[in-house]
């Protein structure tokens, strides 16, 4: 009776074993899919499927494959690396895939991650780079006008008047500001303040509206356009009434009729949000990288259990 009891109970042990490792996929909240090497799929955890009805699609996981999921297997056949990357897009949602051939099972897995969030912001960040370029070329084609009427002089109101409407135009609902100040770096006047209003900058110096450290940058960037008679162009980060942004600080020479430089000109594009978005896609994007290092290294047949966890306490990933 010993005798057959130490043969079954190991037995018992490794099937309670074997049943508990394989809980770990069939948990991951993230797509898992496992095929041979001909393609021919041989496990989809429930994650994968649960999505695919959500979006309504057939519960098919061979459309998690990317559209070259052929020359991929080709690829891993001929001996390439081991891992590629790619993204797919489902419907309305986007997804990031690790796709690891395990050479000594003959197996290839793709562990896809759910990226729609992260991808509808980096959309979103380039139409308000692009609307941001349209506005610099408004402003640009203002200014050029502006300098021109007042080359030729003409002394004509109504030039005068469209030349301000366009303008106005170029920073009406735009995140865009302007300011002069003179070569004592006063302020003279201001347009589109975001912060403060117009005219409770009129008189001030940077030292006024700023932390001493941030206006000691300003003054000697200001300075040096002054000296230089150069443009410069900086993105900086500034604090005005304790809010923190982000701006593309533009400041040119200013001159009079005699050509002799008369103060500075400044304009400021506000990018903290598109600054916020960035920020977040980088730490989205080092996470997601983070994580299929982690994928890759245990998936070599390592009997180490590793899982992960976010803020909340929910699993977001299991080996």
């Amino acid at each position: 009776m010993q005798k057959w009891r130490n043969l079954v109970v190991p037995h018992i042990h490794a099937d309670k074993k074997n049943r508990w490792l394989s809980s770990f996929p069939d948990l991951n909240p993230n797509p898992i899919i496992e095929m041979d090497t001909r393609g021919g799929i041989t496990y989809a955890n429930p994650a994968a499927l649960g999505i695919l009805r959500d979006l309504g699609c057939t519960e098919d996981p061979s459309l998690f494959f990317p559209d070259d999921m052929g020359e991929i297997l080709h690829l891993f056949k001929e001996g390439a690396d081991s891992r590629m990357y790619r993204e797919i897009a489902l419907n309305s949602c986007f997804f990031s895939e690790l796709i690891i051939f395990i050479r000594d099972l003959h197996i290839i897995r793709i562990y896809a991650t759910d990226i729609t969030t992260g991808k509808l912001a980096e959309d979103e960040l380039v139409q308000k780079n692009n609307e941001i370029l349209a506005l610099k070329a408004l402003l640009a084609s203002a200014r050029d006008e502006l300098s021109t009427f007042h080359t030729e002089n003409s002394g004509v109101e109504a030039d005068l008047q469209i030349c301000e409407e366009h303008f106005r135009l170029a920073l009406r609902n735009a995140p865009v500001s302007v300011a002069v100040q003179d070569t004592d770096l006063v302020f003279q006047w201001g347009y589109n303040q975001r912060t403060v209003r117009p005219e409770d900058i009129r008189g001030k110096k940077d030292t006024d509206l700023f932390i001493p450290e941030e206006a000691n940058q300003l003054i000697a960037l200001k300075r040096n356009v002054l000296a230089t008679r150069k443009r410069v162009h900086k993105k900086i980060w500034l604090t005005m009434n304790r809010k923190r942004l982000f701006l593309d600080l533009f400041l040119e020479p200013l001159y009079d009729e005699n050509g002799k430089i008369s103060g500075v000109g400044i304009a400021t594009v506000d990018l903290t949000d598109q600054k916020l978005i960035e920020d977040a896609l980088r730490h989205s994007q080092e996470t997601l990288q983070q994580t299929q290092e982690l994928l890759e290294a245990v998936t070599k047949g390592t009997d180490v259990i590793i899982a992960a966890q976010d803020v909340n306490y929910q699993y977001t990933f299991f080996n």
